[in-house]
């Protein structure tokens, strides 16, 4: 039997067993039969399983060159190194699928085991919910892209394959894409159990610690994901290729803004009651934004150098399988709207559940922007309008106001108190890191206003040049400001922190403060960590755009694309720009100097007259007449030439 067709079968036989667990499962709830939920659980062992042997089979075909596979021979070749062989196994559609389907099966198993004792009423139906999940991946491979499917033509066989895509053939795709199914296969099963506990009406603290944590893993490995494809793209696209919204690129993004607004709001949830529907709502928008990016990166349905390819057929089962998944989940939600009540009225505006509140609002409104906006070119062609491409301006506009309010809330709300803050709380919380974020304000409108005088020569900007300036640069002073009001706001909470850890009998170390801290509060002092981390790539991105070496002086720029270009492999492009750092610093030295001696740049033409300035007339030159002295004929000869007359 051929790896091929043993490979369809195991297919087949998961896609039976992914039924029947979804139906013991649900007659197991129904009935409240130990037996048939016991059935379920082991039914969701084989799946995963299953998954794993149907896995091995397909890495087995890559490493022993099975070109007979049209997936291996499409996707890898003899001559590529064996971790690109395996990265191949993700590298296509057909096998992206499979690896979801390995993932999905895994985390199932994983989730049920950890929780069947826990919350022994939610099983039931997170095990059918999960494999009805898997149930329709595992369709997908057997009707429609199955990875095993041979060549039908001996003829096609050539004894060598097509080889990976050369962009993906880096090291950074090794771990890019399984971190990003990681991150969008694992909200699955939050997913499951909150639709879970809605269905079971078991809406109290039963399912919060589970979905808290499986969102977490899955926010933790988007994240690592997203930052290592701006990596590769940064490596492999060009300088300044990190991030450029594009569709596939944005497919990442829904989720995590959901994600990251869920992760806060459930806080509200565990310590008020409150925000129930939200939350619930939160967990299904998530997952489903999950599928709606697998959905745009392997349909076609967007155009983007990151998609897989075009398939109609798989765009238009994607989108009933959304359509599914959103209106049925909101129905359940809407059955069981009372019971979703919240057992708390929201009592102050100056409370940190509202800070929360609005951070929720913000973070689902970045996440529909982006995805209106990534999905609105195709909906203008459908319309019968013509393709349309939406810039990067078009999300700069809007994303960089809404990413700096995230940073603003980021900062005010460790300083706001549960249900109510006075105003003396207020004054005594909010002093230092407003302190420390005008000055920051202050001190760089002081170095713009220094920079103009320095370009202008020395002299004196006007009120109307300043302003100019300051507005040009609003959004990046802004963003100054509130790292440096975010980042004290971080540092004064670990102080205020550590100053109690440390007292008792016996004064504690500064290090065993430290992790006495982390040891109680995990996950407050934790959160500041995220927190700080964020305020420092939104600090790096500003630096990047405001203050790269390109904008200071052109040549340093282009030298640098240039040698990367004709650079071996061997020169790391890490290399290149460590070799252009002593020639940076020594033009900072220079800037610096002019900046603080105007005069350097005209120290010895002090008996020289300045030249008079004279607009030219182009009409006149052209014409040979005046306008511009008695030497238009020179101008007009030198207008002539750029003519081409």
């Amino acid at each position: 039997m051929t790896i091929a067709t043993l490979g369809t079968i195991t297919q087949l036989v998961i896609f039976a067993m992914c039924l029947i667990t979804a139906l013991l499962a649900m007659l197991g709830a129904h009935q409240r039969s130990a037996r048939l939920i016991d059935g379920a659980v082991q039914g969701i062992y084989a799946i995963a399983t299953l998954a794993a042997f149907a896995a091995s089979l397909i890495i087995y075909a890559f490493l022993a060159d099975d070109f007979s596979i049209q997936y291996v021979q499409h996707t890898s070749d003899s001559a590529m190194p064996l971790f690109y062989k395996i990265t191949a196994f993700w590298g296509g559609l057909d096998g992206s699928l499979l690896f979801w389907v390995l993932l999905l099966s895994v985390f199932s198993a994983l989730a049920v085991a950890s929780n069947r004792r826990r919350h022994p009423e939610l099983i039931p139906h997170v095990i059918w919910i999960l494999a009805l999940i898997d149930l329709f991946f595992v369709g997908l491979l057997i009707f429609v892209k199955n990875p095993f499917e041979p060549f039908l033509l001996e003829a096609e066989l050539t004894g060598k394959g097509r080889g990976l895509n050369p962009l993906l053939q880096n090291a950074y795709m090794i771990i890019h894409p399984p971190s990003l199914y990681l991150g969008y296969v694992s909200l699955a099963v939050p997913y499951a159990f909150g639709m879970a506990a809605v269905i079971a009406g078991q809406v109290d603290a039963a399912w919060q610690q589970s979905v808290r944590r499986w969102t977490l893993f899955s926010w933790t490995f988007l994240s690592f994901g997203l930052v290592l494809g701006g990596l590769w793209a940064y490596e492999e696209l060009g300088w300044g290729g990190y991030w450029a919204w594009d569709p596939v690129e944005n497919a990442g993004l829904f989720p995590w803004f959901t994600a990251t607004a869920f992760l806060h709001s459930i806080m509200i949830q565990e310590r008020r009651g409150m925000m129930r529907r939200w939350n619930v709502s939160l967990v299904i928008i998530s997952f489903w934004l999950s599928i709606v990016g697998t959905f745009l990166t392997r349909s076609g349905v967007v155009q983007s150098v990151h998609a897989f390819g075009k398939d109609p057929v798989l765009a238009w089962i994607f989108g009933i399988f959304l359509l599914i998944i959103l209106f049925g989940s909101f129905a359940v939600l809407i059955w069981r709207w009372q019971l979703l009540r919240s057992r708390a009225e929201l009592e102050s505006v100056l409370s940190r559940e509202f800070a929360f509140l609005i951070n929720n609002w913000l973070f689902l409104g970045m996440a529909m922007f982006v995805l209106g906006s990534t999905m609105w070119p195709t909906f203008h062609e459908w319309l019968g309008m013509g393709r349309i491409t939406i810039r990067e301006s078009h999300y700069n506009h809007y994303m960089v106001p809404a990413g700096l309010a995230a940073l603003l809330l980021t900062g005010v709300g460790p300083l706001l108190a549960w249900r109510r803050s006075s105003t003396a709380s207020l004054r005594e919380q909010f002093f230092k890191p407003l302190v420390a974020g005008l000055v920051t304000l202050v001190g760089v409108m002081v170095w713009e206003y220094m920079r103009l005088r320095a370009q202008l020569g020395g002299v004196m900007p006007s009120a109307e040049q300043l302003r100019a300036a300051w507005m040009d640069h609003i959004w990046a002073l802004a963003c100054f400001g509130l790292c440096a009001f975010t980042a004290a706001t971080i540092v004064q909470e670990f102080a205020r922190g550590l100053a109690v850890a440390r007292k008792g009998k016996t004064q504690r170390s500064l290090v065993d403060a430290t992790l006495r801290l982390f040891a109680k509060a995990r996950r407050r002092y934790g959160g500041y960590v995220i927190h700080l981390g964020i305020t420092l790539i939104c600090f790096g991105v500003l630096l990047a755009v405001n203050m790269q070496t390109s904008f200071m002086h052109p040549p340093f720029g282009f030298a640098l694309f240039f040698l990367r270009s004709v650079a071996s492999e061997k020169v790391k492009t890490a290399s290149i720009y460590w070799g252009a750092v002593p020639f940076v610093i020594i033009q900072l030295v220079m800037v610096g100097l002019i900046i603080a001696f105007p005069g350097l740049v005209s120290y010895g033409d002090a008996g020289a007259k300045p030249a008079q300035q004279q607009e030219l007339d182009l009409e006149q030159l052209l014409q040979g007449g005046g306008g511009a002295a008695a030497a238009g004929d020179s101008n007009a000869d030198l207008m002539r030439q750029l003519q081409g007359d």
